[in-house]
Formats: C-alpha cells, sequence, structure tokens
C-alpha cells in the first residue's frame, strides 16, 4: 500500500477493492517492486478485513514493524504522515496511539476480542438461521402429513395444496383447527381455485 501513500498516481477504488493507476505508471513501479508484478486490475476483496486484523503492522524498509521504535531520523514523521495518508485513503482502518511493546500487546489482545466478538456474532446469526430453517421444515413436514391423512387425495393434490396452505399461515392454522369434515371440504375448495 505504499503505492498509495507515496505516490498520488495510485488510487483505491473502494468499491471494487483494487489499487488504479494507468498501465505506464504501473510498469514503472513494478520495476521497482517485483513483487507487485501481476496485480494491477486486481481485486482485493479481503482487503478490509485483513487491515481490521492486522492494523499498520506492515514491515517498513529496516524490516522493522510500523510503530517500533526507529532510529533513523525522519522515518517516524515518514510513517506517521503515511498513517494519515491511510486513514483517509481507507476509513476502515482503525486509528492507533503509539505503539510501545505494551500497547502492541493491548491493540493485539483488542482486534482479538473484536475478531472474536465478530465470529460470535456470526455463529449466533448462523444458529438463528438453521432454528428457523428447522422450524419451516417441521411445518411443512406436518402440512403435508395433515394432508395426507385426507382421503382421495393423490400425491399431486398434497404438493399443490402444501404450496398453496404455506404460503399463509391462516390457512396452516386453519389445516390444524378445523374439524375433518370440515377440512376435506375446504381442501377440495382449494384445489379448484386456480
Amino acid at each position: 500500500m505504499d503505492m498509495l501513500t507515496h505516490d498520488s498516481r495510485f488510487s483505491w477504488d473502494n468499491a471494487k477493492k483494487m489499487v488504479l493507476c494507468d498501465q505506464d505508471v504501473f510498469k514503472g513501479w513494478v520495476k521497482g517492486h517485483k513483487d507487485a508484478n501481476g496485480l494491477r486490475l486486481k481485486p482485493f476483496p479481503h482487503f478490509d478485513d485483513l487491515s481490521l486484523a492486522f492494523g499498520k503492522d506492515h514491515p517498513n524498509r529496516k524490516k522493522q514493524y510500523q510503530g517500533e521504535a526507529s532510529n533513523d531520523n525522519g522515518v517516524d514523521d515518514l510513517e506517521a504522515e503515511s498513517d494519515a495518508s491511510r486513514t483517509r485513503i481507507v476509513a476502515s482502518i482503525p486509528s492507533r496511539m503509539e505503539c510501545s511493546s505494551q500497547s502492541h500487546r493491548k491493540r493485539a489482545k483488542n482486534d482479538v476480542s473484536t475478531l472474536i466478538n465478530v465470529m460470535t456474532r456470526t455463529c449466533n446469526a448462523l444458529e438463528s438461521l438453521i432454528a428457523n430453517f428447522n422450524q419451516q421444515t417441521e411445518r411443512e413436514n406436518r402440512v403435508v402429513g395433515e394432508l395426507e391423512k385426507l382421503p382421495n387425495l393423490n400425491r399431486l393434490d398434497i404438493l399443490k395444496l402444501s404450496q398453496i396452505i404455506m404460503n399463509y399461515p391462516m390457512k396452516v392454522k386453519l389445516l390444524f383447527n378445523l374439524d375433518e369434515d370440515l377440512k376435506v371440504e375446504w381442501v377440495k375448495q382449494l384445489l379448484q381455485t386456480p
């Protein structure tokens, strides 16, 4: 992401999750950054997730991690400037205070807590979705079972009736609450309705 923070010829398309630039500009960049070859117009769909997980933790030119102390004058200023630019470019990267070893551990703990919270919410949503699916399946099975008890209905009649009845919760209640004779007349009427 150095190209975004140090070179105005590059831009970030947040909708497509990709770096944008002219082909000539990219070719020039690749000459000094061989690992970037082939990445022009390639989307990074998980960029926001990775930014949230790693924040500013990426090696700088001295193979230190962003936020570690540096003995080189001006490097910290350049990194701070880089961080300010990155915050403007990608709003999802959380801002960070100075990183000492203690704050680095604290941030890592917060990142893990955030990840655990997201995973917990995702699992809860999946659990709810599965429970709703199971309830719907059970309801459908009960409706089909109730219709199978009725005389003179073939499989196609049962299929058509189950589709008609399942689309309306009141019809499901009627199916289970009507006495048998009235239920038989009611389903005959439903079959005749186009």
